[in-house]
């Protein structure tokens, strides 16, 4: 009894692992792809990171139902790589307490009206440079 509980608690605790995953974009420009990122869509505690490696600058959250939530890890952009992403469709990105780390490059995040963005978010560089454009 004793093992078993042991062994459930690592199992528990090696779940909540926060990771880093990488933005690649080589299927598509969706977010919610897996396979368009280094290590699977990121999850609530991850880091989601941005850079040169990617193959697409323009990734997006697209369609009603379409969510993605950085909510206790962080948006990481290392390099000078400048992104444009698009929340269309009814489609949500949290990044709700998450930080923007590291922006040299200049950050576009672009929703259209009818979708959502809570970017109650913080930087942690001073030279980030991110901009909350709404299309309409």
């Amino acid at each position: 009894m004793f093992f078993s509980f042991i062994f459930i608690l690592v199992l528990t605790i090696e779940h909540l692992s926060a990771a880093t995953t990488v933005w690649q974009g080589g299927i598509s420009n969706d977010m919610l792809t897996s396979g368009n990122w280094s290590a699977g869509v990121p999850a609530s505690a991850d880091t989601a990171q941005f850079d040169a490696t990617a193959t697409s600058l323009t990734p997006q959250i697209d369609g009603l139902g379409a969510s993605l939530g950085i909510t206790a890890g962080a948006f990481s952009f290392p390099d000078s790589t400048s992104f444009n992403i698009s929340i269309l469709n009814f489609g949500v990105l949290n990044f709700d307490l998450a930080g923007i780390n590291n922006s040299p490059g200049t950050q576009t995040i672009s929703y259209t009206t009818s979708s959502e963005g809570n970017f109650n978010g913080s930087s942690s560089a001073g030279n980030a440079n991110i901009s909350l454009n709404d299309a309409f």
